[in-house]
């Protein structure tokens, strides 16, 4: 009886370890199939080229549709997401962007399997404002946008 349960037991696990395997593989498998449809987060990827044809005045816009979601205060804690319930703000709906993150001062343009293409929105103690475009995977690169100099 000892032994049969000793086999049983061995038995599970080699099913179990195979299932685990199998499973892992599928995850793998689906995340680089839904990675390779997404427009990308290098330097000269779709999403980055797509953030360089924004207008300047565009993009003077929504630094300042930024400053003023910034300042509120009943900005919800994650900020917005172009698929939750709310959405984005109007300021912000004609934008092929993810996410809109005001307490941060940054956009979330395009996520990848592990990096991201961001704009990030800054004042200088001069009181020169940018935003810059962020994007690549283990040497991050940083781009300007848009400058009010």
């Amino acid at each position: 009886m000892l032994k049969f349960l000793k086999n049983l037991l061995i038995n599970v696990f080699a099913v179990l370890a195979i299932f685990i395997t199998i499973a892992v593989s599928i995850f793998v498998i689906i995340g680089f199939v839904l990675s390779s449809d997404s427009r990308g987060c290098m330097k000269d990827s779709e999403a980055a080229n797509y953030v360089r044809s924004l207008s300047q005045d565009r993009l003077k816009k929504l630094f300042e549709d930024m400053d003023k979601y910034s300042a509120r205060e009943d900005l919800p804690y994650a900020g917005y997401y172009v698929h939750h319930e709310n959405g984005l703000p109007p300021e912000f709906q004609d934008l092929e962007i993810g996410r809109v993150r005001p307490r941060s001062k940054n956009i979330m343009v395009e996520g990848c399997f592990d990096h991201y293409l961001y704009l990030r929105f800054h004042t200088s103690e001069n009181g020169v404002k940018t935003i810059t475009m962020q994007y690549g995977e283990h040497d991050i690169e940083t781009e300007v946008v848009w400058s009010s100099e």
